[in-house]
């Protein structure tokens, strides 16, 4: 029996029924996911691969998992599409992308070799039909000795394919001789000969060390990268100690970019290796795994760790990198319940607004006579279980804090960072099972969130200091 044979079995055996999972969020079967991979169109579906290791909840020899969709929200399980079983990738099939050619699925992955001359990262494909992907038998396609002279071989990993014109582009996170993250680039015609270009983006000793998962679009005319930084230290509330997902944009020219400003992706605990598609239909969705390599909450005796945000429609508005759930999500809410004019003073609770499969949309008319206000989440009063949102007006300032979400590690449960300058107009709530995904001013910005708190703790409070007005939608979200 091959490892890819022998995963597909152990998955077929073990995987987890469908209310031990996120009702409506991408996660692993069993055992561990982490990076999104391969977040591609083909065929008529629409693919999102992760690393992934089945035997257990603990991170181990990567694979690929592999699930369809076909409205953001129902997830099907493809199974295990790529082993470790090549001796250029038998330490691990990391992280990598995906594209079409010629009614091909084309994945591009970094194979991780180990020899008595040390470890080695490079850029390998393996071809498909959307169902079964078989190993390119030339691989690596990138070789290390592709690289410039002193830039690390050991990290050298995660590339992001595409098109432009008749030319495919990749990008890869690298370390240069300094131990510095980039992003460099390489180019080919025909996707299996390619060679180097350039450095498209440098660290210049700010942004951490190695970038990891890189993504390169346009959005809206506007020239992006998506990176994720490891061993960042924090810079005010913008961005905070350990690995970082960040954006930045800047004057670009033949695939560099000669400066760039640079912001977080998200403000919350939960956030990394985003990665982005285009869709036949013009949008650009991006989505991210929903945890921290630092900061993990799993809890040893669960059958899975490891879970995805909400897919996200971004666009450009103003300068800023706007984000907001796809809208499929829409055609799945059910029960509604509106609210008009509400005025809360002190503790506001309804007994229709509840549940832990849900959405939230506050509209706020009037603040002027608010201090702070307390949204507390996943709530359970007698089992004395929450998470909490707090704004603070004055100071302008969020709070998300997971203390008493049923959390047993001594991980970090408090995120902190600056509201929008104009204020506060919308709050929109996503929750599920093991998440809590904050939406500010229609996606001026985001926190994500794990939790692992009990499923019947699904109450939601509003608790103001001072008062205000405002409009409450509130919707349980529908699964198949």
């Amino acid at each position: 029996m091959t490892k890819l044979e022998k995963a597909k079995q152990y998955e077929k055996e073990h995987q987890l029924s469908e209310d031990q999972l996120p009702a409506f969020h991408y996660a692993a079967p069993i055992g561990w996911i982490n990076d999104p991979n391969g977040f591609s169109f083909f065929d008529g579906k629409v693919h999102l691969f992760a690393q992934y290791h089945p035997y257990n909840n603990q991170w181990g020899p990567m694979h690929w998992l592999h699930q369809t969709t076909e409205n953001f929200i129902d997830w099907t399980l493809e199974g295990c599409a790529l082993a470790p079983d090549q001796d250029y990738d038998h330490a691990g099939v990391f992280s990598g992308s995906a594209i079409e050619k010629d009614g091909k699925h084309f994945l591009m992955y970094t194979g991780v070799r180990k020899d008595e001359n040390g470890e080695f990262q490079q850029q390998c494909l393996a071809i498909g039909d959307g169902k079964n992907y078989e190993k390119l038998k030339n691989n690596p396609v990138i070789p290390t000795s592709l690289i410039p002279q002193g830039f690390s071989e050991i990290h050298f990993r995660d590339p992001k394919v595409w098109k432009e014109g008749d030319r495919y582009f990749v990008v890869c996170g690298s370390l240069d001789e300094k131990g510095q993250g980039q992003a460099i680039l390489f180019s080919s015609d025909d996707l299996m000969n390619w060679k180097f270009e350039n450095v498209m983006a440098h660290s210049k000793g700010t942004f951490g060390s190695m970038w990891e998962c890189p993504d390169f679009f346009e959005l809206d005319g506007t020239p992006i990268l998506m990176f994720s930084p490891q061993d960042m230290r924090a810079k005010g509330l913008e961005f905070h100690n350990g690995h970082n997902s960040v954006w930045l944009t800047g004057p670009f020219e033949n695939h560099q970019f000669k400066d760039f400003t640079a912001h977080s992706l998200d403000y919350g605990l939960d956030f990394y290796a985003p990665q982005s598609v285009l869709l036949p239909d013009g949008r650009r969705v991006m989505i991210a795994w929903m945890a921290s390599w630092d900061n993990p909450i799993f809890k040893k005796d669960f059958d899975f760790a490891g879970q995805m945000t909400f897919p996200r429609e971004i666009w450009m508005q103003e300068g800023k990198l706007m984000q907001k759930p796809v809208r499929e999500l829409e055609e799945n809410r059910i029960n509604p319940v509106h609210l008009s004019d509400i005025k809360i003073d002190g503790t506001f609770k309804n007994e229709k607004i509840a549940g832990r499969c849900s959405e939230l949309i506050i509209r706020f008319k009037e603040t002027q006579n608010l201090s702070a206000l307390i949204l507390g989440l996943a709530k359970s009063e007698k089992e004395e279980f929450e998470s909490t949102l707090t704004w603070y007006t004055h100071q302008n300032l969020l709070e998300f804090d997971r203390t008493w979400s049923g959390m047993t590690s001594d991980s970090n449960a408090i995120r902190r960072a600056k509201a929008p300058e104009g204020g506060i107009q919308e709050i929109r709530v996503l929750i599920d099972r093991f998440s809590i995904e904050i939406f500010i001013n229609d996606g001026e910005m985001v926190m994500s969130n794990a939790i692992t708190t009990p499923i019947f703790a699904d109450e939601i409070e509003i608790e103001t200091i001072g008062s205000c007005k405002a409009d409450i939608d509130f919707y349980t979200i529908q699964t198949k």
